[in-house]
């Protein structure tokens, strides 16, 4: 897992953008953690990995447009995700089901009579900042995922590729997992590290 150096480098940069990732992944495992901090945590989150940029719909609202967005994640069935089990297939539904859920959240707001698109870097990006258990379906991930031949939008077929690959690989990726716990003194859950593979491969291409 040496291709994931370079990401790594940059999360140990003091006041890296890729620590309010970490700030924000830690926030939600705090069951004191108030609706309206959460919601902070997860704009700033958003804000400083490139979601608010050029023409993004949450660039017209304030931060407590994520408060129903934090009930979502914070439910019960949502909570268990953040250890998903992935030789459960029923955890695939529940992930597609937040998802879902997530999007019809910003879907509904008011937006002078301009419709809302939630894409899958938007709902990936939230659910790997507040639950862990997928990878942001960004530029590069999605990058990353073809040239490793799994399907790059974030659906069903995605997932389980994606789950087929890491078990073809557990033992790296764990190896790397501890790794990244070990330089970043900090909880990762397994997608993260996921992520940044798939970033630095698709980045790479």
């Amino acid at each position: 897992m040496d291709v994931i150096e370079p990401r790594l480098q940059d999360a140990e940069r003091q006041k890296s953008n890729l620590n309010s990732w970490r700030f924000c992944y830690d926030a939600f495992n705090d069951p004191s953690a108030t609706r309206e901090s959460l919601a902070l945590h997860l704009g700033f989150f958003l804000a400083s990995w490139g979601m608010m940029r050029g023409s993004s719909f949450l660039r017209e609202f304030d931060y407590t447009v994520h408060l129903p967005v934090v009930d979502i994640v914070r439910s019960a069935d949502s909570s268990r995700l953040r250890d998903p089990d992935m030789d459960k297939p029923g955890e695939i539904q529940t992930i597609l089901s937040v998802r879902n859920a997530i999007a019809e959240c910003y879907m509904s707001l008011p937006r002078r009579g301009k419709l809302i698109n939630v894409s899958d870097t938007l709902s990936s990006k939230i659910m790997l900042a507040t639950l862990g258990c997928v990878p942001a379906y960004d530029r590069y991930f999605v990058a990353g995922a073809r040239a490793e031949c799994i399907p790059p939008r974030f659906n069903e077929k995605s997932i389980i590729s994606l789950w087929q690959h890491i078990n073809s690989r557990a033992s790296e990726y764990e190896e790397a997992r501890q790794i990244v716990e070990r330089r970043l003194q900090a909880s990762i859950p397994l997608m993260r590290v996921v992520d940044m593979y798939f970033f630095t491969i698709g980045k790479q291409d």
